[in-house]
């Protein structure tokens, strides 16, 4: 029968050092190289600007792009938010629209209109090549009359551009 060899104290506590300062060595390696900065960088997505700004950045930013304009004022502003609220937050520059609803139903055998539809109410907000449109419903029979937030839209601007 073959017995093991048999360490004295002094070996067998350089022993343990040694395998401890192995195993320290091991584990540093491994968190050093776990963190180290990814060297290909098309595998970690990057935030777009306008995803690590407020909504309110993005409305007021003029380099954000007239979707993101969109997008921050519907975040911005929940439905059924009085007019004066809306404009007090995104600012009074914005032009009051009022689309008249259609008066006769060319449709209709006798030219009437079969239901009543709404009138159209928007406060506009210009940028290049069009709008950001923000919706209202009107309180019909309130008085005084109040304008609630249903919405926001991108409107373009259409051109006729001439044949050559």
């Amino acid at each position: 029968m073959v017995t093991p060899p048999e360490y004295c104290p002094r070996q067998l506590s350089l022993f343990l050092s040694l395998r401890l300062l192995v195993c320290d060595a091991c584990l540093i390696l491994v968190f050093a190289l776990g963190c180290a900065p990814n060297p290909n960088p098309r595998m970690w997505p990057q935030a777009s600007p306008t995803q690590t700004k407020s909504p309110l950045q993005v409305w007021r930013t003029l380099s954000s792009t007239p979707q993101d304009r969109v997008n921050a004022a519907n975040t911005l502003i929940s439905p059924g938010t009085k007019l004066e609220a809306v404009v007090e937050l995104l600012g009074g520059d914005g032009v009051w629209c009022r689309y008249p609803g259609p008066t006769v139903d060319l449709n209709s055998p006798n030219g009437k209109t079969t239901k009543t539809i709404p009138d159209l109410w928007q406060l506009e907000y210009r940028i290049p090549g069009g709008a950001v449109a923000l919706c209202f419903d009107v309180s019909l029979g309130i008085t005084p009359v109040e304008y609630r937030f249903t919405g926001a839209v991108l409107q373009r601007t259409i051109t006729n551009i001439p044949s050559p």
